[in-house]
């Protein structure tokens, strides 16, 4: 069960295949935005209420990710999800009548608590470290800066009592109405098996995490499977240079062409060719020049092209002098895979976390904040991506160790293991691949 982006979705699609080659009959319930992803790899698909990408598009969306405050963030998630919440809870308490077990992503807690209620077993799998150590501090507190052992601790019980706070009476509610007794803050982070699904070269498992959290790998699709890229875009990436790859991915930002404009000027300035990825911003809407073509791929003139949809990355990346995105989890972890230097440009969560671990490691310049965002700052920044040699190497040396990583496999082991374990019984799931 998984809320949020693309980035939240598909790694689950590729832990669903993994299951499967495990013999089971892996189910993604999701958003509808997510449905054609499941079925170009025949997982089967639930639908599940809600559409992130128009609820970011909301003033209440657009405040979430420009606020640097845990307090008004929470607020925002509230926001968000007032009016799903009922929704959320039956859809899943249908679903998950019909399963054995059940996986739910950073944002899909309720499915805790309808696992519960079922009687069926729960495993949190995660693509951030949310559990708390002493090692990292709260994504949602101080998701760029290590505050120190004491600090980082105390971060994890802040956001806790917040998150509480904001959202514990629904499931409250939902807890007693059904005979369950109340549950606690951070009951779930500390109850049950969590799965990390990214990778230990990047974030490695603090040494205070209990027995029940783990750090697999990263859960990621197979280049093979990745649809090939248009014939417009391959002709883009051999006419001269490599080109550099600017997407935001989900973010969303209220001016889209005036920050269209922003990126394009300061990829002008660095000197690069640019494709620049639609995203849920919608960048390159309306770009400047004469465009030709259409759909998917737009070309705007032999220095910019425009892509939209479904466009495979792991192989985009390859062919690219560096990656400037959100530094989501998936789009780091794909450009690390692919061996390509990133410039972090973040706005929220987890992705000043993964900016500044990227940037620690050379594998990406430092981070430039949506707070900081400045023509001259992300020019300065693509200019070091592409005209440092020694980022790419140690890009390229990563990249090799992060795609020899078989970590939506390694889930999905433990996974068998825990419903093998609970001594459940496999029952069909209909419309199961």
């Amino acid at each position: 069960m998984v809320a949020g982006s693309r980035g939240d979705a598909q790694p689950f699609v590729a832990l669903a295949l993994a299951l499967a080659d495990f013999g089971a009959q892996p189910v993604l319930m999701s958003h509808g935005e997510h449905r054609g992803l499941a079925e170009r790899h025949q997982v089967a698909f639930v639908e599940l209420p809600g559409d992130p990408r128009e609820l970011l598009a909301t003033r209440t969306g657009l405040e979430l990710l420009a606020t640097r405050d845990p307090l008004r963030a929470l607020r925002g998630l509230r926001k968000l999800a007032d009016g799903l919440v009922e929704d959320v809870l039956a859809a899943l308490e249908t679903a998950l009548r019909e399963v054995d077990l059940v996986v739910f992503s950073t944002l899909a807690v309720a499915a805790y608590h309808v696992a519960e209620v079922l009687g069926v077993p729960a495993v949190w799998g995660v693509l951030q470290p949310v559990v708390a150590s002493a090692t990292y501090p709260s994504l949602l507190i101080s998701p760029g800066r290590d505050l120190g052992r004491w600090g980082n601790v105390a971060s994890h019980r802040l956001a806790d009592r917040l998150a509480w706070i904001l959202f514990a009476p629904a499931l409250t509610d939902y807890r007693v109405k059904r005979g369950l007794p109340k549950a606690g803050p951070g009951e779930v982070r500390g109850s049950i098996v969590t799965l990390g699904g990214w990778s230990s070269l990047l974030a490695p498992a603090p040494p205070d995490w209990p027995a029940t959290a783990s750090v697999t790998g990263a859960w990621m699709l197979p280049p093979a499977l990745e649809p090939p890229l248009d014939r417009r875009i391959v002709d883009f990436l051999h006419a001269a240079d490599p080109p550099v790859y600017i997407g935001l991915g989900s973010a969303t930002v209220p001016d889209p062409d005036g920050v269209t404009e922003l990126l394009l000027a300061s990829a002008c300035d660095a000197g690069v060719r640019v494709i620049l990825s639609s995203g849920w911003a919608g960048l390159g809407s309306r770009p400047v020049g004469a465009v030709q073509g259409g759909g998917e791929v737009k070309v705007v003139d032999d220095r910019v092209l425009v892509v939209d949809g479904d466009i495979g990355h792991q192989q985009l990346f390859r062919n690219c002098a560096a990656v400037v995105h959100h530094a989501g989890a998936g789009t780091t972890h794909t450009a690390l895979a692919a061996g390509t230097v990133g410039v972090p440009l973040p706005f929220w969560a987890d992705q000043p976390f993964w900016a500044a671990r990227t940037s620690a490691l050379g594998v990406s310049t430092r981070p430039v904040p949506r707070s900081q965002w400045s023509r001259p700052r992300i020019a300065n920044a693509i200019a070091q991506a592409v005209g440092e040699p020694w980022r790419s190497r140690r890009a390229a040396a990563l990249g090799e160790a992060l795609a020899a990583e078989s970590g939506a496999h390694a889930a999905a082991r433990r996974i068998i293991e825990i419903h093998r374990d609970r001594g459940r019984k496999p029952s069909p799931i209909p419309g199961g691949r």
